[in-house]
Parts: structure tokens; sequence; C-alpha cells
């Protein structure tokens, strides 16, 4: 049973599409397709001037992991403070320098953040942004009002003809937004460049998976932190989220698929699909 949204990485085979592309019914055009690479690489640009340089990049996290290890360790030794400054002054020096350089680090992402909000032309780069989503809604035939959903995709190699899963850097999984609707009989998805149709009736299963899934990206409206996450436990962490998620298995063909879905927005995959747990 493999993943829908899973990439092949076995030496020799790599490949940089989903295995759901065989069930790609749509794409857009290559002109459209171009302006979104355009797009995309601008607004990349633009993250990258919005971040700080990699060496104080690593310098911040290696400040924060620094601070954190010396005040667990002041904590544990049980000692008290006074005592503890006699026994190791060289510690309570560091801590409050190591937070400084944090803090300074951080306060100096942030700004050049803000700036690059507050461009010119980060706000034509929105602005096209939202042409060329509509265009490829358009060319994919995605009603408006659709839902969107997150799917977790993940690389795996092949071994003994069996796919084992291979994380996503510094997540388990990377999530796909993805748009999710109903139509003759199947359960679209699409992003901004294809469209996938899946008979409903080949889905079999929503199993709940008791594992946390890792991700790097947020994309709801709403922050992770709002009431209506809660009943889901999803956390933010250094490198991303994390969330429970489900299972659901697809036959066709004589071949066993699945969708991986975040906790989230399982209510919205069995409203879609008419599955539940089984």
């Amino acid at each position: 049973m493999q993943n829908l949204f899973g990439i092949d990485m076995t030496k020799g085979q790599e490949t940089d599409v989903f295995d759901i592309d065989r069930y790609t019914t749509v794409r857009v055009d290559p002109a459209h397709a171009e302006a979104l690479d355009t797009t995309y690489n601008g607004f990349e640009d633009m993250k990258g001037k919005a971040a700080l340089p990699p060496v104080f990049g690593i310098a911040k996290t290696v400040a924060w992991i620094g601070f954190l290890i010396l005040i667990l360790g002041v904590l544990k030794s049980g000692a008290s403070l006074a005592q503890g400054y006699r026994n190791a002054p060289v510690i309570f020096w560091l801590i409050p320098v190591l937070f400084a350089i944090w803090l300074t680090l951080v306060i100096v992402e942030r700004r050049r953040a803000k700036q690059v909000v507050e461009s010119d032309g980060f706000t034509q780069a929105l602005e096209a942004g939202a042409a060329l989503t509509r265009e490829s809604e358009r060319q994919l035939g995605v009603p408006e009002g659709a839902a969107s959903i997150d799917v977790l995709a993940e690389g795996y190699v092949m071994k003994n003809g069996v796919p084992v899963h291979r994380d996503a850097g510094l997540t388990t999984y990377v999530n796909c937004d993805v748009y999710a609707f109903t139509e003759h009989g199947c359960l679209v998805l699409a992003d901004l460049r294809q469209r996938w149709e899946l008979p409903l009736t080949g889905f079999v299963s929503l199993e709940p998976i008791k594992k946390l899934a890792t991700f790097p990206e947020w994309h709801k409206a709403l922050d992770v932190n709002d009431k209506s996450f809660k009943p889901y436990h999803v956390k933010r962490f250094q490198y991303g989220y994390s969330a429970r998620y489900h299972r659901a298995v697809f036959h066709d063909a004589g071949r066993d698929w699945y969708l991986l879905v975040p906790d989230y927005d399982v209510p919205t995959f069995r409203e879609l699909t008419g599955l539940h747990e089984t």
C-alpha cells in the first residue's frame, strides 16, 4: 500500500511527481504554469531577504539552545543561586549573554521581515499571486467556495518491492494544501497546476493513526492557536507543526493506496467522501 502523495526517491529511479499523477485529468496550460513558477520564485527571493543570513540563523539557534541548557542545568543542580554563582560564575555570565544574542537576532529578523512585507514589490507579488490563483481555479474547474484540505506527502524508497518512508528533511511529511470537492462520482483534488479525480467507490476505510505527523507549513487562515483547532492538539515547534492524522484507504485496479489527512481536516474529508472511522 502506497501514499497517493508519495514521491519515489529510490536511487536511479528518482522522480519529482506524485504517484497520484496517474489520476490527473486536467493540467493548466504551459504559459500559466510558467507564470506560476516565476511568481513562486519571486516569493522565495523575498523570503530569503526576510530571513537572517545562514550564519546568523545558526547563531540564533545555538544561542537559544545554549541558554536553555544552562537554565536547566542551574535548576537541576539544586543549589541556591548564591551557591551556584560561587561554584560556576561563568555560567551566570553566559546565561544573559546568550539570551541577549538570541533576542537581538530575533528582533533583527522580524525587522527584516517587516521591511519586505511593507515593500511595494511584496504587495505587487501578492496581487499577481491572487490573479494567478483565480486563473488556476478557472482552468481546473474548481467551483467557487470549494473546500481546501491538507494532505500529507512523503518520500519513499523501494526495498524488496515495498515502499519505505523517508522523512522530508526536518519533518516527517510535507503538508500540501489542495482544493477538495466532489463531482461526477469522484473526489476531486487540485492544486494550482493540476486536477486529480478519485472514484468515491474506491475509498474503503478511514483509520486513525496513533502517531504524530510533523510538517513544515500552516495553511489555514486562522492561527494554529485558534480555539477551533484545540480539539485536534496541533502543536507548533521550531521547524514546523505536529498533529495526529487519519489514513483513508483507496482501492483501484487491484492496488491499494492511501491518503493521509491531518485530524483537523478529517471532518471535511468525511463530509466529502461519506467515510467513517473503522
